[in-house]
């Protein structure tokens, strides 16, 4: 019923689907209703609830407007209507309708083969390490920066950081390593900065330059693509560096190497990081309304039928990979004190400092039960999350309030890191415990320089438990 785009039956596209399988993931699905057809584009890297808005806007939409939808994720999840694997298995839920499918953007392969790639070792023979077509691709796209805009604790803590220190930008060279849409360089341009080197790999250069122009900046942003480590500056130093480096488990995507190349390049040797300082937590976690949803399907059972034998495989493939961005996570959740795993100074740490640490430490669970109404009585594994702070080395602005970031849980207002977790893929008893000693190792990957592999080791009771993960 689009006039636009050529309809076909679903026949037509047999050999393919034999050919894919299961790996048919960016899709544009026509789905056919009594009297219209909605055209809207499915992806497991989209929160739900961030979904239906996404929808409405690509498609002028009102968001109040009822839309219905199938989304898939990697853990196999049903998050709002039903699970959809492939093109075949939505044709066949849906014979009473004509259904037109066009394949957009079919990238195999999956991302989470390419995680168990990475958590095997494997690879293609002379891949690029640091997967930079993938990775500058996906950030040359505008909907991975509508997720960060939207992100209002991010931005506003971004400019409340740069406004703070608004005397420190004054007449002052930056260096935005990672421009993206080029926001950090307006706020930058606006507390007064001589000159702002904007540098972006990702397509979305061309972008920032026209944000810039448009905001009356033309004139102070200089927008420069390429690859930090690859361009070159038309000044020797600068005397500040911006950047939003962070990525899930703070170090994931490892962007923080970028900016520590270019820290070691071109920063004055009084010059400025912001942000500053960066600490990353871990709490041990008791997610039981995320994990009882799940594992009740199965231990209850669907409509008469005994699910039980899916139990076991069920809690291990739930399990199996990190929560990367979970937003589920709420301060009930959080058993006993956070400790701080790691914490570095952007202005004067190593490479070698970010990229293989350990961490070793008890947590005690005394002070959680006294002040706890209801204490958990077991956990299901670890949670972690960051802050970052921004504050001057200038004894001039040494009065000024530090301005803090933070991805804790225990915030009112969530940011689009949310938090990371690590489950063990079976409920822990911890009534008579008091301590939990607890080693933590995150590696920065041999193969996939962008991912890190992080070990879990610790103990309850009289029990040694330990688990590897790959993010």
């Amino acid at each position: 019923r689009d006039k636009t785009v050529p309809s076909y039956p679903i026949e037509a596209f047999q050999p393919l689907l034999e050919m894919l399988g299961s790996q048919s993931r960016y899709l544009f699905v026509y789905a056919m209703g009594d009297t219209e057809c909605r055209t809207f584009f499915i992806t497991e890297d989209l929160d739900p609830s961030d979904l239906k808005t996404l929808i409405a806007t690509e498609f002028g939409l009102p968001v109040s407007e009822p839309i219905c939808f199938e989304h898939f994720d990697a853990s196999h999840q049903r998050s709002i209507i039903i699970p959809m694997t492939t093109i075949k298995t939505f044709a066949l839920s849906h014979r009473d309708y004509d259904i037109a499918v066009r394949l957009k953007s079919y990238s195999p392969p999956r991302p989470l083969q390419r995680t168990q790639q990475k958590q095997s070792g494997q690879g293609q023979s002379g891949a690029d390490p640091w997967e930079n077509d993938r990775y500058f691709g996906e950030y040359g796209k505008v909907n991975i920066h509508w997720h960060m805009l939207k992100d209002t604790r991010r931005c506003e803590m971004y400019r409340k950081g740069v406004e703070s220190f608004a005397a420190d930008f004054k007449d002052k060279i930056v260096l935005d390593v990672g421009c993206g849409t080029g926001i950090l360089s307006c706020f930058a341009a606006k507390a007064g900065a001589k000159k702002v080197y904007a540098v972006e790999a990702s397509g979305m250069h061309a972008s920032a330059r026209e944000v810039a122009k448009q905001n009356g900046f033309g004139d102070v942003i200089e927008v420069v693509h390429g690859k930090i480590e690859e361009i070159e500056l038309p000044v020797p130093q600068v005397d500040i560096i911006i950047s939003e480096w962070m990525g899930i488990f703070l170090f994931f995507e490892s962007m923080l190497d970028s900016v520590l190349f270019a820290r070691d390049k071109w920063l004055a040797p009084d010059g400025q990081l912001f942000p500053a300082k960066a600490r990353q937590f871990l709490a041990p976690l008791c997610l039981d309304d995320w994990w009882d949803q799940r594992m009740n399907l199965f231990q209850n059972g669907v409509s008469g039928v005994d699910l039980s034998p899916l139990v076991a495989n069920a809690a291990e493939q739930f399990s199996e990979f990190p929560l990367k961005g979970c937003p589920d996570v709420r301060p009930q959740h959080i058993v006993g004190t956070p400790l701080v795993m790691k914490e570095i100074d952007i202005r004067t740490c190593t490479l070698e400092e970010i990229r293989d640490y350990e961490f070793s430490a008890t947590f005690d669970l005394t002070a959680y039960r006294e002040k706890t109404e209801k204490p958990k009585d077991h956990i299901h594994g670890f949670v972690t999350w960051f802050d970052v702070t921004f504050e001057s080395n200038r004894p001039e602005s040494a009065e000024i309030e530090p301005v803090v970031l933070s991805t804790s849980p225990m915030e009112t207002v969530p940011t689009h890191w949310q938090q990371d977790c690590f489950l063990m893929g079976e409920k822990i008893p911890i009534s008579d415990i008091t301590e939990i000693p607890c080693s933590l190792k995150a590696i920065q990957h041999k193969q996939w320089r962008r991912h890190y592999e992080v070990s879990f080791s610790f103990v309850i009771g009289r029990e040694q438990y330990s688990k590897d993960f790959v993010l």
